[in-house]
């Protein structure tokens, strides 16, 4: 089998020996281009053509797919004056021409950009004890939810209602959320509804809808416009309405369908995280590394530790500068302790990732080097080829776009 896959913004080729089996998305639909977009936004485009006070919620850089398609097919309906607000949760700001490049010139030639900060309280509004949002969120008359529905492997699912919580929410709520993630009665010292796919039973999933929900009871409406990718990183279909957890529900429910996909045992997997943008960082493809490894399911839980090709660029290195500090912890126990103690994102985001290279033989394709990757449990290999005859499998799942799909194993 010839071997195609995305790496960054190019393709890396190889031939690979032994039975092999591809784990994609089925098809969900052509791709949607910004006319075809626009043609399914009638509701918000009358909810708009009567709002002058609008706010635009929109992720950043981390999870731009999708993004500037319903944005260029957004931008006509506005008024003028409309508020921009960059969901970070507590991501690092992002740079100005990052923001052009993700939104577009039709929306920011119409919009003012709020870059969200949830450690100043200068900037936030109190919706319930115990949670506060940005400002120019809680005072608009219309919110608009703009992202994409994916899979998350501990909130179930990105999109919808993560827009507010975490995205514009303040830190000690974001922080205090993430935290539910950690249950050490629970299997891995983690809660047990959490999980790619999971909403109901979640608890960080359901603290969300419940923060989503306060602030539609005590600030007005909310409309979602969310988009649904393909395999190709194209928009393929859309989740869209005022009642935004059952909009967001009917969507998830979609891309499970398409996205989630049944697999048998396997000796082991190459999978690409789908190239730029889910390989831009480690922090960014850790997503696709972690639905790899849900591909080798049973021969994890036989204790066999299969090897795993990880094919991600990551040329803006680990994503962010404190992933690298986590790292320093000795021990799983320690960082697993030390996050008890003062949980921060990137340091699950890093347990995360030793976690799945301890019950792995993960050999990366990766702009990372050597340290690096040695420090995160990683062997790496100079090129595909090399990656494949280090693995010496026979048994294969060839994973094009890990980013996009959930196996089921």
């Amino acid at each position: 089998m010839e071997l195609s896959l995305p790496y960054g913004r190019e393709r890396l080729t190889a031939a690979l020996s032994g039975e092999a089996v591809t784990i994609a998305p089925r098809a969900a639909g052509e791709a949607l281009s910004v006319d075809a977009v626009r043609e399914q936004l009638g509701e918000l485009g009358a909810l708009l053509a009567r709002t002058t006070k609008v706010a635009l919620v929109v992720n950043d850089q981390t999870r731009k797919a999708g993004m500037r398609t319903l944005l260029d097919a957004i931008a006509p309906l506005l008024p003028r004056g409309v508020d921009l607000v960059i969901a970070y949760g507590l991501h690092a700001r992002q740079a100005d021409e990052t923001t052009r490049e993700i939104y577009g010139d039709a929306v920011l030639a119409r919009a003012r950009v709020a870059h969200h900060d949830a450690r100043d309280p200068s900037t936030l509004v109190e919706v319930a004890e115990g949670l506060s949002i940005a400002r120019a969120v809680a005072n608009a008359d219309l919110r608009v939810l703009v992202g994409g529905i994916g899979f998350h492997y501990y909130a179930g699912f990105s999109g919808g209602r993560k827009a507010i919580l975490p995205g514009v929410a303040d830190a000690a709520s974001i922080e205090r959320n993430h935290l539910r993630v950690l249950d050490p009665s629970g299997p891995n010292g983690r809660a047990a509804g959490c999980g790619p796919a999971r909403l109901d039973g979640n608890p960080v999933s359901e603290e969300m809808f419940r923060a989503a929900a306060l602030v539609d009871v005590r600030h007005g409406k909310t409309f979602l416009a969310n988009a649904l990718i393909g395999e190709s990183g194209a928009v393929v279909d859309l989740a869209l309405g005022l009642d935004t957890e059952a909009a967001f529900r009917a969507g998830c429910e979609r891309y499970v369908q398409s996205h989630a996909v049944a697999v048998e045992p396997l000796d082991a997997v190459v999978a690409s995280a789908g190239g730029w943008p889910y390989d831009a960082s480690l922090y960014q493809a850790h997503k696709a590394y972690d639905n790899a490894f849900r591909a080798l399911g049973p021969a994890v839980r036989a204790g066999a530790a299969p090897a795993l090709i990880f094919v991600a660029r990551c040329d803006e290195g680990l994503g962010h500068p404190r992933f690298g500090a986590w790292l320093d912890h000795p021990t799983r126990d320690a960082h697993y302790n030390a996050l008890r103690a003062r949980y921060e994102i990137v340091g699950q985001t890093s347990l995360a990732v030793r976690d799945k290279a301890a019950f792995t033989r993960t050999i990366a394709v990766t702009e990372l080097d050597d340290a690096t990757c040695q420090r995160l449990g990683w062997t790496r290999a100079a090129s595909l080829a090399e990656a494949l005859s280090m693995a010496g499998a026979k048994r294969w799942g060839v994973i094009p776009a890990a980013a996009q799909v959930l196996p089921l194993s």
